[in-house]
């Protein structure tokens, strides 16, 4: 098992708005793995696959698309259909603080505690993308950090956020528990289309082992900038991944 390489994730990581998150350095570790089946005897019937019950899916009523991509995603991945929470949010990308708080935290909060086991958290296109706060905070990162919420001040202050997530899991050589570790493990399925956020779960499963290309993409920033740190870790595991026997590219440019 490959150890975790970066040794912060960012509860406050900012995003661009459009599509894609920008919440740096979390760790995103995916374990939708689809359970092989073994029994190849014709004439004996194949046992049901098992249902992925560490998973919860977000689905967000108030979007047809979200809907459309949640119920594609549980289906193709075998998850279990109490595995997934409606809430009911502003389709906009930003989201003010309240209305994260009520809309999509506490629903979650709550289907978490019901469930007990989750691990990995799994957003669809129509969940908002960051916090409407200045500054700029990803719902993605919030979620992943809500057991250890920033403060009013922590939120506004990106050089006191790097001491306090010092990423658990970093070097780590051991399967990821949200109940261990203290942060769940969050991503996103998006796209400009529904069919684009669909294409990700259907690669996801024809994908086969490969050792790249794989894009650092590390900002050029000053010492003093909160991202620093984090550039210096995409900088200081490039080469070690290339002695992996890794195609990895490092680009420290800003364009």
């Amino acid at each position: 098992m490959q150890k975790s390489a970066a040794p912060w994730f960012e509860c406050g990581a900012k995003t661009k708005s459009g599509v894609g998150s920008r919440a740096r350095g979390i760790m995103v570790y995916s374990a939708l793995l689809t359970v092989a089946l073994a029994c190849s005897a014709p004439s004996i019937a194949e046992p049901e696959q098992a249902k992925i019950t560490n998973v919860l899916v977000v689905v967000n009523k108030a979007s047809t698309a979200s809907q459309e991509i949640g119920r594609y995603y549980v289906s193709k991945r075998n998850i279990a259909g109490t595995h997934m929470v409606l809430i009911n949010a502003s389709e906009k990308e930003q989201i003010l603080p309240d209305e994260y708080k009520s809309a999509i935290e506490t629903p979650v909060k709550n289907k978490l505690k019901a469930l007990g086991n989750i691990d990995y958290i799994v957003l669809t296109k129509g969940v908002p993308l960051r916090m409407q706060n200045g500054a700029g905070f990803s719902v993605d990162a919030m979620l992943a950090c809500m057991d250890s919420p920033l403060s009013m001040d922590e939120l506004g202050t990106p050089e006191k956020q790097m001491p306090k997530f010092k990423n658990p899991y970093f070097e780590k050589a051991e399967k990821f528990s949200a109940k261990k570790f203290g942060f769940y493990a969050v991503t996103r399925l998006d796209g400009y289309t529904v069919d684009q956020a669909k294409l990700l779960v259907d690669n996801s499963l024809a994908a086969k082992s490969d050792k790249g290309p794989i894009l650092f993409d590390a900002l050029c920033v000053c010492p003093t900038s909160a991202y620093y740190q984090l550039n210096e870790v995409l900088k200081a595991s490039h080469p070690d991944l290339v002695k992996k026997g890794l195609e990895v590219r490092l680009d420290t440019t800003n364009d």
